[in-house]
């Protein structure tokens, strides 16, 4: 019951999130596609009224789900019983994030947030980048591309994860709004 949030999805199972007053996360076994079985279903209420969501990734057997201010770090190696590894807090709206390997990189209205995710149940948080207008963020290899509100969109080396460092910033010739980017 509820409204669908965002859904994830690994090679057998399908990870679905919805909300009334708060959110539950339901897994559901894909081996029948027509007729997928529900395995199991996990609360994660949240402390916020107000909260929604941002994305939701699977990475391994982790399942990250950004909130409106919160990340939760799921552990789905066991499906049947999927538990919440951790939560990470945020001081600041969360717009989208982006994973690199053991690094989760999350883009905020002025700032880039880094956590180092390797034992998921203590994220290291590595530091952060301010930068004004950040609406949107890719990472493609070791490079970082962030779309500012202005239209142009930044560069960063993130191969070395406890110092990036700055490659350049480009002005695209595509106008209007941009909603995603890859």
């Amino acid at each position: 019951t509820g409204d669908v949030c965002d859904m994830a999805s690994d090679a057998s199972h399908s990870y679905v999130l919805a909300s009334n007053d708060s959110y539950r996360l339901y897994c559901y076994d894909l081996a029948d596609s027509l007729n997928p079985l529900q395995v199991s279903a996990l609360d994660l209420a949240r402390p916020q009224s107000n909260d929604y969501v941002r994305d939701i990734q699977v990475q391994g057997e982790l399942l990250i789900i950004a909130f409106g201010s919160s990340f939760s770090l799921c552990d789905i190696s066991n499906p049947y019983a999927p538990q919440e590894h951790a939560r990470i807090e945020s001081e600041m709206s969360i717009i989208g994030f982006a994973l690199h390997g053991d690094q989760l990189y999350a883009v905020a209205n002025n700032r880039v947030m880094h956590w180092d995710i390797a034992d998921p149940q203590s994220p290291v948080e590595l530091g952060d980048l301010a930068y004004p207008g950040a609406s949107l963020m890719h990472i493609y290899q070791d490079t970082m591309f962030l779309w500012m509100d202005t239209g142009a969109y930044a560069v960063y080396d993130v191969s070395d994860p406890l110092e990036y460092s700055f490659i350049g910033e480009s002005e695209p010739t595509i106008p209007g709004y941009l909603p995603s980017f890859r």
